[in-house]
């Protein structure tokens, strides 16, 4: 093998580790999000928690009927969701319920607002940081 088809063959597998490292980021990315919505949520019956779904092209446009507590099942949806999602593939997190805009900004008479997306976007550059690095080709 000459020395061209060995630096081909050097990029070629640079570019197979780097876009698998960029789909496994991105698979981690959509996933740290829904587990961060969903333990930010309240709690109650379980049902806001259960209504966290997540898509892959456009995003959901009902709600569920499932309580999940735990969120645990809610996770396990949203893990099984980004199993075919790849980088250039928009992906979306939704909770379709109507007291959803309750939860996010305006709360209850006797209850604050407990602004699950909005807490998660505010932590969430240095939770990205971390999963890229983790996944940084070469590490």
């Amino acid at each position: 093998m000459n020395e061209i088809d060995a630096f081909t063959k050097q990029l070629e597998e640079f570019s197979k580790l780097t876009e698998e490292a960029m789909t496994k980021t991105l698979r981690e990315v959509v996933v740290d999000i829904g587990t961060s919505v969903i333990d930010l949520s309240p709690v109650l019956t379980g049902l806001f928690r259960g209504n966290w779904q997540a898509t892959v092209g456009s995003p959901a446009s009902h709600s569920l009927v499932g309580e999940d507590k735990s969120g645990a099942a809610t996770l396990a949806e949203i893990k099984s969701a980004v199993t075919t999602l790849n980088p250039g593939e928009d992906a979306y997190i939704v909770n379709n319920l109507s007291y959803g805009f309750n939860v996010e900004t305006e709360g209850w008479t006797k209850t604050p607002p407990y602004m699950p997306v909005r807490r998660t976007v505010a932590q969430y550059p240095a939770r990205a940081d971390a999963i890229i690095a983790k996944n940084e080709v070469g590490r």
